[in-house]
């Protein structure tokens, strides 16, 4: 994937009414569907700074716009980084196998299939060479101080601006947020029939304590499987609030201290982190609930959830003498009964 362009407006931020965020673009017309977004959030209180990492996968288009608020001008990096795989193995741990004997152990006796396979192998796969992907990440930077600027430039790179995206650029131009615009585009020798999935994106800014620009328009469609999982880094366990809201739908799936900060090591340096690092992970539904801003505050309790190992029973398999034992049982009745006629027949 190519990432085209970048777009940095500075608004001033205030109260406004229902405003939007994360909003996505589009060459192709519509809303782009978002099939999958992965969001990081270091919160670094000695600097009042906060490291936002977004990743989003959208369904099979060849380009995308995408456009995140922050507080404050931030500095935005972005690069292919296996963080995210990384931590989805803390949170979705790896089941653990053990084997015991059960029914399938005792049909394993008579199961020829794995003799008939060792004895006619099937080739080996035809290993084609990986083609190139071509450049990864190409940045321009642009500077816009409206919503009409903006517009101007989702236009220039083709992309479709909505009536749903222009409302949420007018209310945060209002408000005094600053916009970051991405127009992310597949490489020209990448295949088209995966999702589109755009690099890990950071972007750094000032803000008094850790935010998530929570709501997107009204306009956007949404998988019915959608999931919202935000890894929030931090020196204590967090809890999620709507800014002016009661409370906030979500789970927390891990709660811990970081034990291994080595997996942050290609996407931070280790002076950005919190002296005492905690890895809390939520998990909310995608549909956004009514609310601007999602503010993290110190979790009430501070108790480690850790998610349980699934474990899978592997039956024993064992050689398939069954067949064997059975002729050889067959062999023997024979050969007594045999006996025993040529027996009586001598008497």
């Amino acid at each position: 994937m190519r990432l085209a362009s970048l777009a940095t407006m500075a608004v001033l931020f205030g109260q406004s009414g229902a405003a939007h965020a994360w909003a996505t673009l589009s060459k192709e017309g519509g809303a782009p569907r978002v099939t999958r977004e992965e969001v990081l959030i270091v919160w670094n209180e000695r600097t009042q700074t906060e490291h936002l990492f977004v990743r989003s996968e959208y369904d099979q288009r060849n380009a995308a716009g995408f456009i995140v608020p922050t507080p404050s001008e931030p500095e935005v990096t972005h690069f292919l980084s296996p963080v995210f795989e990384g931590l989805r193995g803390l949170v979705v741990p790896n089941p653990v196998e053990r084997e015991a004997w059960t029914r399938e152990t005792w049909i394993s006796m008579w199961d020829l299939t794995q003799v008939w396979k060792d004895a006619f192998p099937e080739p080996p796969p035809k290993i084609e060479p990986k083609k190139s992907k071509g450049p990864t990440v190409t940045v321009t930077p642009l500077s816009a101080k409206d919503a009409k600027a903006q517009a101007a430039w989702s236009a220039a790179h083709g992309l479709e601006m909505r009536e749903a995206v222009s409302t949420w650029m007018q209310d945060y131009v209002d408000a005094g947020w600053v916009l970051t615009a991405l127009d992310v585009e597949r490489a020209p020798d990448a295949r088209s029939d995966r999702a589109l999935r755009t690099p890990v994106v950071r972007l750094s800014f000032k803000t008094p304590h850790p935010v998530f620009p929570y709501s997107e328009p009204s306009d956007v469609v949404s998988s019915p499987k959608r999931l919202l999982r935000l890894l929030v880094v931090s020196d204590a366990r967090v809890a999620g609030a709507l800014r002016g809201q009661r409370r906030w739908t979500s789970r927390v799936r891990y709660a811990r201290p970081v034990q291994d900060a080595h997996i942050f090591s290609d996407v931070l340096p280790a002076s950005e982190f919190p002296a005492t690092p905690w890895l809390t992970v939520l998990d909310a539904p995608g549909k956004r609930q009514a609310g601007v801003l999602l503010d993290f505050v110190r979790a009430p309790k501070q108790t480690t959830v850790v998610p349980k190992i699934e474990e899978i029973v592997t039956p024993i398999r064992l050689p398939p003498f069954g067949p064997t034992v059975l002729l050889i049982v067959i062999f023997v009745v024979v050969a007594v009964r045999r006996r025993r006629r040529a027996a009586r027949a001598k008497e």
